[in-house]
Formats: structure tokens, sequence, C-alpha cells
């Protein structure tokens, strides 16, 4: 991996005292090479994690898409293709009652 690259990690240990240990060596954790990538606010974050269940049927079964909702505020939808996630992207913005522009 290089510096900039997107990676879906767990943080396995953490304290203050040192940098966190993250591990990829997950099924569907690793580099992501593409998907669309939604920065949230905390408040937006929060919204979408009480409706996490939901959300991540909805978009599998209307999108084709995966989606993970990372504890950093961050939303990654993976399709087959950039149809699929757009499709994923208007789901969240429906859910968070946005319009898609």
């Amino acid at each position: 991996m290089n510096i900039g690259d997107l990676i879906v990690a767990r943080v396995i240990a953490f304290d203050l005292t040192r940098d966190p240990l993250l591990t990829i060596k997950e099924s569907r954790l690793g580099k992501a090479t593409r998907g669309l990538f939604l920065e949230l606010s905390s408040w937006d974050w929060l919204l979408l994690k009480s409706k996490e269940k939901t959300l991540l049927r909805g978009v599998k079964k209307k999108a084709n898409c995966n989606i993970v909702l990372g504890a950093n505020y961050r939303v990654l939808m993976i399709g087959k293709g950039l149809e699929e996630e757009l499709k994923a992207l208007e789901i969240v913005r429906e859910t968070l009652g946005r319009r898609s522009t």
C-alpha cells in the first residue's frame, strides 16, 4: 500500500501512548480499489448508524452495492460499476433527508 490509499481496516488496539494498531487480515477489509467515498458530519453519521441494518439491506437490495459505514464518519459504497455506486449514494442521501444532485 501507498500513502493516500483508501483502506477498510479494523482497529485492534488503541491507547493514548502510541499509534493505533490496525488489521486488514479479515474478509471485506483491505485496500479499496474502487467505490464512492462520502464524508459525513457527526450528526449525519449518527443518523446513518441508527439506521445501519435497514440501510445496509436497502443498499444491497436496491443498488446491488456494498456499503461500509466507518467509525471515522465516512461511508464507502462499493459496487460492480459506477451506476450501482451512484444508486447507493442516492439511497444514503434519501436516508439523510437530502435530494440527490
